[in-house]
C-alpha cells in the first residue's frame, strides 16, 4: 500500500512495506473527528503488488443519521479545543462520496 505524509500539500507517496504476519489498518475521518485529531484519517491508496497478498477490506460506519461530534474527554486529552464541527453522518457520507468520481 501506498500512504501520504499528512504534512505533505503534494501527492507524494510513501511505500508501506509489508512486514510477514503484520496487517494495517487505515482509519478514517469519523475517527478523527470522534478523537478531535488525535487519530488522523490518511489518505491511502493500494498500487497492484509484484507479489500474491491477502486483502480483506472491511468498513464500519455509524448510522446513516448518526451525529458525529469530538467526544468531550477525548478533546481534553487533546490539548485543544474541538478541531471539527459536528455533522451527521450520512451529510458527510454523501459529500465525500458524491466527489470520487470526475464526471
Amino acid at each position: 500500500p501506498k500512504e501520504r505524509h499528512d504534512d505533505d500539500d503534494d501527492d507524494d507517496w510513501i511505500s508501506v512495506d509489508p512486514i510477514p504476519g503484520g496487517f494495517i489498518c487505515n482509519l478514517g475521518d469519523m475517527l478523527a473527528r470522534w478523537t478531535n485529531g488525535i487519530y488522523v484519517s490518511t489518505p491511502h491508496r493500494v498500487l497492484r503488488p509484484k507479489t500474491d497478498r491477502i486483502s480483506v477490506p472491511f468498513f464500519y460506519d455509524p448510522n446513516y443519521d448518526a451525529l458525529v461530534e469530538p467526544i468531550d474527554a477525548l478533546v481534553e486529552k487533546s490539548g485543544h479545543p474541538p478541531c471539527f464541527d459536528s455533522i451527521m453522518y450520512g451529510d458527510h457520507l454523501l459529500a465525500k462520496t458524491s466527489t470520487n468520481f470526475k464526471y
